[in-house]
């Protein structure tokens, strides 16, 4: 009985072991050297400690000095987050979440509008030889955001459409500060007519 119950425990524990914190994709066209990349790793959690920084949205006709509101009433969130893998590729978002849908549509009114010079991909920097897709002449992106930059195989992949999908899994910290947890899909088009499709998987420390 003795060894049974030692195989069940190890049984339990094999199968109750938390996924993996990794993304994987795929970019499919004619923009890409042979038409295919892939892209397989696990999150470098020293430099990705939370799955990503949360703020409330506002509106203009919002009352912001009232007194009667509260995080419980908060429904949608700016998502910002920077997944960084461990060979150095990485992944960044901005997204809304809204807590009443399944996902969110990435439009080109809302992604860029400029180039501008970059060296890391992230912000714009006149001393940089490479160039990304810009809003605001700061950062690479818009108001909403999803890059990948590949550097074992090097390529830029910056959507400007897409859908960022959480419907298998996604909660906020208690304080409604960070993303505790994101199961995500994408299926991202670029401005080439290239298409990725991937997930990542993060879960918070």
């Amino acid at each position: 009985m003795k060894k049974y119950g030692i195989l069940t425990l190890i049984s339990i524990i094999f199968f109750c072991k938390a996924p993996r914190e990794k993304a994987e994709l795929t970019i499919l066209g004619t923009g890409i050297t042979g038409n295919f990349y892939y892209f397989e790793g696990e999150i470098n959690q020293d430099v990705t400690p939370y799955c990503g920084e949360a703020s409330p949205e506002t509106s203009s006709s919002e009352d912001t000095s009232s007194s009667s509101s509260s995080s419980e009433d908060v429904k949608r969130y700016n998502i910002s987050s920077y997944y960084r893998f461990q060979f150095g590729e990485y992944i960044q978002l901005r997204y809304l979440y809204d807590q009443t849908r399944r996902n969110f549509s990435l439009t080109p009114s809302t992604t860029t509008t400029y180039t501008c010079n970059t060296i890391d991909f992230i912000n714009c920097n006149s001393s940089g030889t490479a160039t990304c897709e810009t809003s605001d002449n700061i950062k690479c992106g818009g108001v909403y955001t999803f890059i990948f930059v590949g550097v074992i195989n090097p390529i830029v992949f910056q959507a400007v459409n897409g859908k960022i999908d959480w419907t298998n899994g996604y909660s906020l910290s208690s304080d409604k500060k960070y993303t505790q947890k994101a199961s995500l899909d994408f299926e991202m088009i670029d401005t080439a007519g290239n298409v990725l499709k991937g997930k990542v998987y993060c879960n918070s420390n």
